[in-house]
């Protein structure tokens, strides 16, 4: 009954994607990008629309999932999403010994190439760069060092790494741990120590995933919109989806290597408008050093928001409130339409 109710669902889902437009653009194939085959989908409904290019999250996360959640953003923008070696359908292609060097060096030469590539098979001199998640560690690397290729860089679920010199959502997590009796979770995260800079790819994963579970709203949106989206996807077989699963553990190996950065340091002048959307009750990735970074930063032009009623995922939770701020936003900045008058 379960599997025949899930059949049901992903074909009504299935005849919901398609882009029957004159203009418009589905596509996806494998594209050789850093030596590696690696899966890339293309969709919007009308090609003059400004190039979106999503930088996912996990690591190892693909975003497609959310495909039908984000219908909606396909009218105003073309979505471009990729799954990045050790994720998704990239990973499933090779397999674990097949995906070569995965570093953060690597994802940021694999992210140049697929933004060439998406130029060049769009025709477009630059696309939106949107990151979530993990995704924002490589996000604002490219969105510094490349506004040439970059119109704006959108933030959300956005890491703001000091180098091990921020503990405050680590020392939230371990007085919810308290407040709920949670032993076990709290002496084995008291252990692990507030500096991430130490942390094991396990205990990376684990604190991830603590937080996740014991944050009421974050868990509420694990169940209600990353599972159930996982479930359903009409992108995904069953087969896929265990694939998906895999390639996250796979790249829990990327977590740590990300901890000794520090933001600050890395820079804070941008050549490029910066927009920050985060969820106003995000417990994995908290609004407040957003809001401090988006204060200290130099751009031409920057915009912070709090999403309402969003923890982490803001985007795929409220993909509504999210497009508005998109189209209202970010939409006119990148097009020169409705700016200045």
């Amino acid at each position: 009954m379960l599997l025949t109710y899930r059949a049901l669902k992903r074909r009504a889902l299935a005849r919901s994607l398609r882009i029957t437009t004159p203009n418009g653009v589905d596509e996806s194939s494998y594209v050789r990008i850093g030596g590696l085959d690696q899966w890339i989908s293309v969709r919007g409904e009308d090609r003059s629309n400004p190039v979106l290019l999503e930088l996912h999250g996990g690591p190892g996360a693909s975003n497609s999932i959310f495909t039908p959640r984000t219908r909606a953003w396909e009218r105003h923008f073309t979505i471009v999403r990729w799954d990045m070696r050790g994720a998704g359908r990239t990973f499933a292609a090779h397999g674990p010994a097949g995906q070569g060097e995965l570093t953060l060096d690597r994802l940021y030469a694999d992210a140049l190439e697929v933004t060439d590539h998406i130029r060049a098979r769009l025709g477009v001199p630059k696309v939106v760069l949107l990151a979530n998640s993990f995704g924002t560690v490589t996000g604002l690397r490219l969105a510094r060092d490349h506004p040439e290729r970059y119109s704006a860089y959108v933030g959300t679920d956005q890491n703001i790494i000091a180098g091990g010199t921020d503990s405050s959502a680590y020392d939230d997590l371990l007085a919810r741990l308290r407040g709920a009796g949670k032993r076990r979770q709290l002496s084995r995260l008291t252990a692990m120590g507030p500096d991430p800079t130490s942390w094991s790819p396990e205990e990376w994963s684990c604190y991830a995933r603590t937080v996740t579970t014991t944050d009421p709203l974050t868990y509420d949106t694990m169940k209600t919109v990353v599972i159930r989206s996982l479930w359903f996807s009409p992108l995904h077989t069953l087969r896929d989806l265990r694939a998906y699963l895999k390639g996250m553990t796979f790249s829990e190996q990327l977590g740590p290597q990300a901890m000794s950065l520090d933001e600050y340091a890395e820079g804070t002048t941008f050549h490029l408008p910066v927009f920050l959307f985060q969820g106003a009750s995000d417990a994995l990735t908290p609004p407040e050093p957003a809001r401090r970074f988006h204060d200290h930063l130099t751009a031409p032009l920057k915009d912070f928001a709090l999403i309402p009623d969003a923890s982490h995922f803001a985007a795929f939770r409220r993909p509504d409130v999210f497009l508005e701020l998109l189209v209202g936003r970010v939409r006119p900045v990148v097009t020169g339409v409705g700016v200045g008058g």
